[in-house]
């Protein structure tokens, strides 16, 4: 129906969902009719609320589907996500190139890394000369932690701690 949407297909779909509709509905209606009669005091609550969702429709949690790689099963989130990444990779290789596209790129790609490296501005020297901790740190702002959660207060009285250690050993 949605390929060719013919008047006759879509009016097809809609009497065939219609009755699907129907067929559900019923049969929740009569299960949920069967169940309730079935209630006690003694009846558990929790049991009582899982129909009431799986009536409902509602799925709570989502499930990813097991996958198969080089013939193993892989079970938790991460070994899917592995999976998926090593597949994403292969897909995006430079391998699957035909060789005709290949022998066309190679030169392109040669080109702009000659001019790349021809054009790159020299290192700064500033980039590698000496300095001194103790003006760095004086000098420095106070700043959320890093990656390592280590705060700069922290980071500043360890340093002069080092600093006045190194000063009455000498």
């Amino acid at each position: 129906m949605k390929r060719t949407w013919p008047l006759r297909d879509v009016i097809i779909f809609k009497r065939c969902r219609a009755k699907a509709r129907r067929v559900i509905l019923e049969a929740k209606s009569s299960s949920w009719q069967q169940f309730s009669t079935s209630l006690t005091s003694n009846s558990n609550l929790s049991n009582v609320w899982k129909v009431i969702k799986s009536l409902s429709g509602n799925c709570s949690s989502y499930f990813i589907p097991t996958l198969l790689a080089q013939g193993i099963s892989a079970k938790s989130k991460q070994h899917k996500s592995n999976i998926l990444a090593n597949q994403f990779a292969l897909c995006s290789s430079s391998l699957n190139y035909p060789p005709r596209f290949v022998n066309v790129i190679q030169p392109i790609q040669t080109r702009l890394l000659r001019n790349a490296l021809s054009q790159a501005t020299p290192i700064d020297p500033r980039l590698n000369q000496a300095f001194s901790l103790l003006s760095t740190v004086q000098v420095s702002t106070n700043t959320t932690p890093g990656p390592d959660n280590i705060g700069y207060e922290v980071f500043k009285h360890n340093v002069f701690q080092i600093i006045r250690s190194r000063a009455t050993a000498v």
